[in-house]
C-alpha cells in the first residue's frame, strides 16, 4: 500500500512536469519508448503489461496502471513517464531504473573457522532476492561479528561488486584483511564453582597460548558441564557472563559464570538394576536437565522395559521430591508381580485382512526361539490396537473397533499369558462419485491413473492426502508453484457411500524466461549444458529444477550447486532459473609414510634360518588425483607406495557420463608391482583394465570388461623351487573378457 501512494505521488509530479503545465488528456498516443532501450522485459510481454496504444487517446489513468504493472513485476527501482507533443500527438516515454539481484556471494581470505559455508550464511544474501546497499551493510556487520567470535576482533572488510547486464545480478565479494587471531586469555570465575582457573584450562583446553575461535570456547564449555552432568548435577548454568578483546596483548578474557546447583540422587525401589542400566532409561541423563515430564518418561520407559522381561503386570510410580541440602531426591517405585509368559495371541473377527497381513506391523509376539517370555506390553497392546485400525481405516472401514482381552494362567499354567483381540470391522465405505473441480488448465486425464480414491474403491482420508500429494506434484510440475487443493465429502445415495469431491485452486501459471549457470571456470560450458533439464518457455517446475541440480552434483566437479529463482518477490509470469555452481579442487595431494617391522626369513644365502631376525622396511605413499581434467566431469588418478619390499604404481582414468550418456561410465585402469616376498623370490606383475559401466536402474548394474595380466619372477631372486611360489604371484600372461 506504501509503495503505491509512493508511486502515485511520483506519478503526479512526473506527469505535471513532463509537459510544462500543457494537458495532454484525450491526445492521441503518437508513439511509445522507453529510455534505455533494453528493458529487463522482453519487449512482447513489456507491450502486454501497458494498456497504451498508439493512436489512441492518452488517458491519465492508463498510465498509471502501466506504472502499477511495471512496478509490481518487482524489475524496477524507479518509473518516470515523459510527454513529448509531437504534431497532433503525443509522444510518451517511461524511463526506468531497473533493479539488480544477489548474483554469486563470496569471502576470501579467511583461514577456518569459521568455515566457507558459515562466512556465506553470515551474509543472509540469497541467490536471485533483490539486491540493495542496506543489506551489504547489514552482510558486513554480521560477517565481523562472526570472524569476532572467532578471535578476528581487528579485521577489516573490503566488498567488490560486478553488474552483469546480461543477467541483471550483481556479484558479490567480500575480501576480508582478518589481522591476527587473538588468543584465550585470563578466566575469571563466578558463581559457585567447586574448580579453581588452572583445573578449569585443564578441562576446557583454554591454554593462554590456544587460539581464540568459537569452535573451542563451546567445545570447553560442554566439557564442564559434561564433567558436572557425570557427578549428577543436572541443573548446572553455565555461562560466559562477559568476554572483553584487549588490542596490545591480543587476547580474550572470559568471565565464566557456574551454578552447579543440586546434585540429583535417583533411588529405584522394588526392582534391580545397575545404576549404569538405570541411567539408559531416563532421559533426565540424556537431556541434561530435570522436569516432570522428563521423569514421568523415565517412568513410562521403566515399566516398559519390566513388562518386556516378562513382567507384564509391572507398574511406575514416581516422586519427584523438592530440592533440600543441595539435593534433589527422585524416587522411582516399582511394583513388578510375577513373571509371566507370553503364551499366545488370538485374533478374530477379521475378515477382509488375513492374520498374516496383521501380524506383519504389529509388535506384540508370543514366547519362542528368538523372544524368550514374549514381547508384550501394555504401551505395545495399545500401538498395536492401533495401528489394526489404521489399517481397516486406509481401506474403508471408518467404524472400525478392536477391544483386547487378557487372560492370565492360560490354560491352567501359572504365568501364562493369553491375548485375545476382537475385531468388529463394520461397513466398508466406498467411493460413488469422485468429482475433480477447478483444473481448468490441466485435463483430470492427466493425473487420473495415479489417485487412488476413484469410484468403486474403498474412502480413506489417507488415500485422499495421497491423492492431494499427486495432484498437486502436476500442477507444480506443470508451473503453477501456488496450487492448492481442498477436498469434501457428503454421503452417497446408497448406504455406505461416499460422493468425493476434490476443488482445485490453480493460481497463476509461470513459465522459464531464461536459465543462467554462473560460477564455473575452467569446466567446459557444453559440459554445463548437457545437464539441463530446465530450458525457456517449460512451465517452471520445481522438480526439473531439482533433477538438473542433482545432475551437475553428480558430475562430481561441484562442490557446491544452488539453486533459485530470480526475483522472488517480483509478480511476474516469465521466471529466470539461476543455478550457481562452485568447482571441487581440481587437485588432491595425499602424501604418508610409514613402516614395516617384521622377522624376515632366511639369508642371501641359505634358507637355515627361516625365521630370520628382526627387519625394517620404511614405506612412502603417494597419491594424486586430478578432477576436472581438459574442463569435463573426467578424473584421473595415480596411487603409489614405495618401499623396500613393494614398488606399486596404479593409475585410473574415469570418464562418467561416457559419450553424453548419463547411465555410462568408463574406467581405464594400469597397474605396475614389483614386490619381494621376503627373501624367497621377487615378482612384477603388470596389468591394464578397460570396464564400461552400464547404471540400469539405482541398484543394477552392468558390467562389460576387458583385463590383461601378466606376472613375471626373476629367477635371480628364486630361493625355493617355483612349486612353492603362490597361485597369483607364478608367471602368467592372460587376457580375460568378462561381462
Amino acid at each position: 500500500m506504501i509503495r503505491y501512494i509512493l508511486m502515485s505521488a511520483a506519478l503526479c509530479l512526473a506527469w505535471a512536469g513532463a509537459g510544462e503545465g500543457e494537458n495532454f488528456q484525450g491526445m492521441p498516443v503518437a508513439d511509445i519508448s522507453f529510455s534505455p532501450p533494453a528493458q529487463p522485459i522482453p519487449p512482447p510481454r513489456l507491450q502486454e503489461l501497458i494498456p497504451l496504444q498508439a493512436g489512441k487517446p492518452l488517458d491519465a489513468t492508463d498510465i498509471e496502471h502501466a506504472i502499477r504493472a511495471l512496478f509490481v513485476t518487482g524489475r524496477y527501482a524507479d518509473i518516470q513517464v515523459d510527454a513529448v507533443r509531437v504534431g497532433d500527438g503525443v509522444k510518451v516515454t517511461f524511463i526506468t531504473v531497473e533493479n539488480w539481484f544477489v548474483g554469486s556471494v563470496k569471502v576470501l581470505d579467511v583461514k577456518e573457522p569459521p568455515s566457507a559455508g558459515q562466512l556465506a550464511n553470515a551474509t543472509k544474501l540469497q541467490l536471485g532476492e533483490l539486491y540493495s546497499e542496506e543489506k551489504i551493510s547489514a552482510a558486513k556487520e554480521s560477517l565481523l561479528r562472526l570472524l569476532a567470535e572467532n578471535g578476528f576482533f581487528q579485521a577489516t572488510l573490503g566488498v567488490e561488486t560486478a553488474a552483469r547486464s546480461d543477467t541483471q545480478q550483481i556479484d558479490i565479494v567480500f575480501r576480508v584483511e582478518p589481522g591476527r587471531r587473538a588468543h584465550f586469555g585470563e578466566i575469571r570465575l563466578a558463581g559457585k564453582p567447586d574448580l579453581t582457573p588452572l583445573e578449569l584450562r585443564n578441562i576446557t583446553g583454554w591454554q593462554e597460548d590456544r587460539l581464540f575461535t568459537q569452535p573451542a570456547l563451546q567445545a570447553g564449555l560442554e566439557r564442564v558441564r559434561r564433567r558436572y552432568q557425570k557427578r549428577s548435577y543436572l541443573r548446572t548454568a553455565i555461562r560466559v557472563a562477559g568476554q572483553r578483546y584487549l588490542p596490545g596483548p591480543n587476547r580474550v578474557d572470559l568471565d565464566l559464570e557456574i551454578n552447579p546447583g543440586p546434585r540429583t540422587e535417583v533411588v529405584l525401589s522394588g526392582a534391580s538394576l545397575s545404576p549404569k542400566k538405570l541411567r539408559s532409561y531416563l532421559p533426565i541423563f540424556q537431556e541434561g536437565t530435570i522436569d516432570r515430564d522428563l521423569v514421568a518418561e523415565g517412568a513410562e520407559n521403566l515399566r516398559d522395559y519390566f513388562q518386556s522381561q516378562g513382567f507384564f503386570e509391572a507398574k511406575l510410580d514416581y516422586d519427584l521430591g523438592p530440592e533440600e541440602s543441595g539435593r534433589i531426591l527422585i524416587e522411582y517405585q516399582a511394583v513388578l508381580g510375577k513373571r509371566h509368559n507370553f503364551a499366545t495371541l488370538e485374533v478374530s473377527g477379521n475378515h477382509f485382512f488375513d492374520l498374516a497381513t496383521m501380524r506383519e506391523r504389529m509388535y506384540l509376539q508370543p514366547s519362542g526361539v528368538q523372544v524368550r517370555h514374549g514381547r508384550f506390553s501394555q504401551s505395545l497392546l495399545r500401538s498395536d490396537i492401533q495401528t489394526i485400525e489404521e489399517l481397516y481405516r486406509s481401506n474403508g472401514f471408518q467404524a472400525v473397533k478392536v477391544r483386547s482381552r487378557t487372560e492370565d494362567d492360560y490354560q491352567g499354567r501359572e504365568g501364562d499369558v493369553a491375548v485375545f483381540l476382537s475385531i468388529e470391522e463394520g461397513p466398508q465405505t466406498l467411493i460413488s462419485q469422485l468429482k475433480v473441480a477447478g483444473n481448468r488448465s490441466i485435463p483430470a486425464k492427466s493425473f487420473a491413473d495415479k489417485l487412488s480414491s476413484i469410484e468403486g474403491q474403498p474412502f480413506s482420508e489417507n488415500n485422499v492426502a495421497s491423492d492431494r500429494d499427486e495432484i498437486l506434484s502436476t500442477y507444480f510440475q506443470a508451473g503453477f508453484p501456488d496450487a492448492t487443493l481442498e477436498w469434501r465429502s457428503k454421503p452417497g445415495s446408497q448406504p455406505n457411500t461416499v460422493e468425493l469431491e476434490y476443488a482445485i485452486k490453480e493460481g497463476e501459471r509461470q513459465f522459464v524466461n531464461q536459465v543462467f549457470v554462473g560460477g564455473y571456470e575452467n569446466t567446459r560450458p557444453a559440459v554445463v549444458r548437457r545437464q539441463i533439464t530446465v530450458y525457456s518457455g517449460d512451465p517452471l517446475s520445481q522438480t526439473a529444477m531439482l533433477e538438473t541440480q542433482r545432475r551437475l552434483y553428480n558430475l562430481g566437479i561441484f562442490s557446491k550447486v544452488d539453486m533459485a529463482v530470480q526475483n522472488p518477490e517480483g509478480q511476474e509470469e516469465y521466471r529466470n532459473v539461476l543455478f550457481q555452481v562452485e568447482e571441487a579442487r581440481r587437485w588432491t595431494v595425499g602424501l604418508g609414510g610409514g613402516a614395516e617391522i617384521a622377522r624376515f626369513g632366511g639369508s642371501d644365502t641359505n634358507l637355515d634360518s627361516p625365521a630370520g631376525a628382526t627387519g625394517f622396511s620404511p614405506r612412502v605413499t603417494l597419491d594424486v588425483s586430478r578432477l576436472n581434467l581438459l574442463g569435463t566431469s573426467n578424473t584421473l588418478s595415480f596411487r603409489s607406495r614405495f618401499s623396500t619390499l613393494q614398488k606399486r604404481g596404479l593409475l585410473s582414468y574415469d570418464q562418467p557420463q561416457w559419450r553424453g550418456r548419463e547411465r555410462l561410465t568408463l574406467t581405464f585402469i594400469s597397474l605396475y608391482d614389483t614386490s619381494r616376498n621376503v627373501r624367497t623370490f621377487t615378482a612384477q606383475r603388470l596389468e591394464g583394465a578397460l570396464q564400461l559401466q552400464h547404471k540400469v536402474s539405482k541398484p543394477s548394474s552392468l558390467f562389460y570388461r576387458y583385463s590383461y595380466r601378466r606376472v613375471s619372477v626373476d629367477e635371480g631372486t628364486l630361493k625355493i623351487t617355483p612349486g612353492l611360489i603362490p597361485l597369483l604371484s607364478q608367471p602368467v600372461r592372460v587376457g580375460l573378457l568378462s561381462a
